[in-house]
């Protein structure tokens, strides 16, 4: 096949799903690779990469580089002395996870733990590409185990960052959002993967065949149900009025039907424009009847506050809060510039550290919003921050699904068929035009949609402070923050009951039953009863040990 052609096939094999592994796009990526004794020294730093390509230090880009097997690979040959071999190698893996996307925080495999391990068991046991390929499976299974070990321990450190938010202690936070939680990342990725990289393939079948199965069932109910409290705290901020019926609204339309998440963001933004009255404005919306708006932040400020949500958003991720301590966390510059009393900022940062999840580089946008905000809150005489806590949840989920969209599931494939196609044709080159493409684009969407999102809040705002389209702009806010929670509670949390009953000669699944009357329905009940259990002032930390305790029996009992 001629190489202009070669492009169109591969496209058109990446739309229809079909795999990419076939002889006449790829064939091998190393027909005979020789045995190589891989050193100590050698699988620690493999396991420092499969680290790094997890961790807060590679400035919002490890995702999309590190964490490929078409740079993981590459990284591992250089490591063990043939670079153009680990490339080759890895862009093969890379091809049975071209179409990966991590959408919510849902991860369906570890591709980085693919591309290291199964790149160094391949160079350092003198296999071949296809070979190393059919390792990938188990290796993914022992990732996706960090994974959720990682998840649900980082709880931990929400009630750490608790506890700073009550005394209004911005400076210990990098101590409970980055440094500890990356301390306790060290420890559960970089010593497996070096373990697994030096001991080799017998050591991994072994190691895993000896986890216990009943462990591993509890662990994952109890991961299963933790994003339900998240969630219902989000809920609090908002349950008043009539937007406990749109929540509620939003998840039956969201479980009863396959709409896209961004037709359903649009449907909830036009219904809030239909239903709100037209508020009765005090003056034009002009700038020249605006009154003026004093600016408070600088632009260092800012430049600080991006900066921190670029390299921090995901350092202490979790079930409870997802990226809730990466948001307080980018607001800190804010917080220390608008509110000097330590009341004030206590009360800032309880405001950010609640869930929030959403597309790290077009979700910079929220971030931008939510600073222009509370620099016109820090103006007024009485503010009202329900304001702040509306637009925050309604954005959050129409930029995700944008962001996932256009990013993850499109242009992220796009560079990688790029990279590995350059990989097979001109060596090395390929992974380095793809990760210089990552980092532009990355940065660059990442920056613009904080400054659009700060730039363009603060000018609404200028032209609105005097109109009384305020107040019902922030009810459809709210109304459109119901019901994405509600679409992110049916969408986001899948719980399936494993449960049968046996009515006579039939055995009947208890879950189909729930889903001929509302699917999702037990999500739903969970979520409503941690939403009463919390407006009753019951700590979250017992609301969330309370709710893993029983994910955890439920899980490890088989009944979910």
């Amino acid at each position: 096949m001629a190489p202009r052609f070669r492009w169109v096939a591969a496209w058109l094999a990446l739309l229809g799903g079909v795999s990419l592994a076939a002889p006449g796009l790829l064939s091998h990526a190393a027909d005979a690779t020789p045995t190589r004794p891989i050193s100590l020294l050698a699988a620690f730093l493999i396991g420092l990469c499969y680290y790094l390509s997890q961790s807060a230090w590679v400035a919002g880009i490890g995702f999309f580089t590190l964490y490929r097997p078409l740079v993981g690979g590459t990284l591992v040959g250089l490591i063990l002395g043939a670079p153009l071999e680990g490339a080759q190698i890895g862009a093969t893996i890379n091809l049975a996870y071209l179409g990966f996307v991590a959408a919510g925080g849902s991860l369906p495999s570890d591709i980085s733990l693919a591309g290291y391990l199964g790149t160094a068991l391949a160079l350092g046991g003198g296999l071949d590409a296809e070979a190393a390929l059919a390792l990938t499976v188990p290796v993914g299974i022992l990732g996706y185990l960090i994974y959720q070990l990682r998840m649900s321990l980082d709880v931990v450190f929400v009630r750490w960052a608790e506890y700073l938010a009550s005394q209004g202690n911005t400076k210990a936070w990098v101590w409970c959002n980055v440094l500890a939680p990356q301390a306790l990342l060290v420890l559960i990725s970089l010593l497996p993967c070096a373990a697994a990289v030096y001991w080799g393939p017998a050591w991994l079948s072994q190691n895993l065949a000896q986890i216990p199965s009943w462990l591993l069932k509890g662990l994952s109910g109890a991961g299963a149900v933790l994003p339900i409290v998240g969630l219902a705290y989000s809920l609090t901020l908002l349950w008043h009025g009539r937007n406990g019926a749109w929540f509620i609204l939003g998840f039956l339309v969201a479980a009863l039907t396959d709409w896209p998440l961004l037709a359903l963001a649009l449907a909830a933004a036009c219904i809030a424009w239909l239903v709100q009255p037209t508020a009765q404005t005090a003056a034009p919306e002009t700038d020249a009847n605006a009154p003026y708006l004093p600016r408070k932040l600088k632009r260092r400020d800012l430049a600080v506050s991006w900066l921190n949500w670029l390299f921090f958003s995901h350092a202490s991720y979790n079930y409870e809060r997802m990226q809730g301590l990466g948001f307080a966390h980018s607001m800190i510059p804010i917080i220390n510039r608008l509110y000097p009393n330590q009341r004030e900022r206590a009360e800032a940062l309880n405001r950010h550290i609640t869930y929030f999840n959403s597309e790290p580089n077009l979700g910079a946008f929220v971030i931008g919003t939510v600073a222009a905000m509370e620099e016109k809150q820090a103006c007024e005489a009485e503010p009202n921050y329900n304001t702040v806590n509306a637009i925050k949840i309604g954005l959050m989920g129409a930029i995700s699904g944008i962001g996932d969209s256009l990013i993850q599931g499109t242009w992220i494939p796009l560079a990688l068929m790029l990279g590995i196609g350059l990989t097979r044709q001109v060596g090395l080159l390929g992974p380095v035009i793809y990760t210089l493409m990552v980092a532009i684009s990355i940065w660059g969407v990442g920056a613009l949609s904080y400054m659009a999102g700060y730039r363009g809040s603060r000018s609404l705002i200028q032209r609105r402070i005097a109109s009384g389209a305020w107040q019902q702009w922030l009810a459809s806010l709210e109304l459109v923050g119901s019901v994405m929670l509600g679409v992110l509670l049916a969408r986001a949390v899948p719980l399936n009951l494993l449960v049968t009953l046996n009515l006579g000669s039939q055995v009947v699944p208890l879950q189909g039953i729930l889903d001929a009357l509302v699917p999702q329905a037990l999500v739903l009940g969970m979520c409503l009863l941690c939403l009463w259990v919390l407006k009753h002032r019951i700590k979250p930390t017992w609301v969330v040990l309370g709710i893993s305790v029983v994910g955890f029996i439920a899980g490890f009992t088989g009944v979910i």
